[in-house]
């Protein structure tokens, strides 16, 4: 008797290109896009995983876009947000991570401002030793992104 078992993904589209796959549990390679600059937020050091109280998940590519996405999301809100562990890869509650505004280290596939995320507050301060920078939480950054977004539309 032959068992064959099949894996399906879901696919979300925009603008024609796949953004959003069943998340880790997927074997496929596929691109991860931002949904605000298209990005493949996958290659990215500061990805962001968005999940909306409609039951929707979105990619970004770094805080930037997350909090365009916030900007533009409307009527939908937040449920949760999660963004990789600089240090493990690993996504972790973005609200409960430490930030590190990074003075000399620019992560790969990232946009300014640039902001690295750590579950934990001694990694953030090994790197803040070595890169110089700031240690904010969630909201800290979120409002350094603001007013960066602000001086970026004068």
């Amino acid at each position: 008797m032959l068992t064959v078992y099949l894996q399906v993904c879901f696919y979300t589209l925009s603008f024609g290109q796949v953004i959003s796959c069943c998340g880790d549990r997927c074997g496929s390679a596929v691109n991860q896009r931002c949904h605000m600059c298209g990005m493949d937020s996958a290659k990215s050091q500061t990805e962001f995983a968005v999940y909306a109280d409609d039951g929707s998940m979105e990619y970004a590519c770094c805080l930037h876009c997350v909090y365009l996405l916030e900007k533009f999301m409307e009527p939908r809100k937040f449920i949760r947000i999660e963004t990789r562990d600089f240090t493990t890869g690993a996504f972790i509650d973005a609200k409960k991570a430490y930030y590190l505004a990074a003075g000399s280290l620019i992560p790969k596939g990232s946009m300014a401002p640039f902001l690295l995320a750590f579950s934990e507050e001694d990694p953030a301060k090994q790197f803040q030793k070595k890169y110089k920078g700031s240690i904010l939480t969630f909201k800290e950054a979120m409002k350094i992104t603001a007013k960066f977004d602000e001086e970026e539309e004068r």
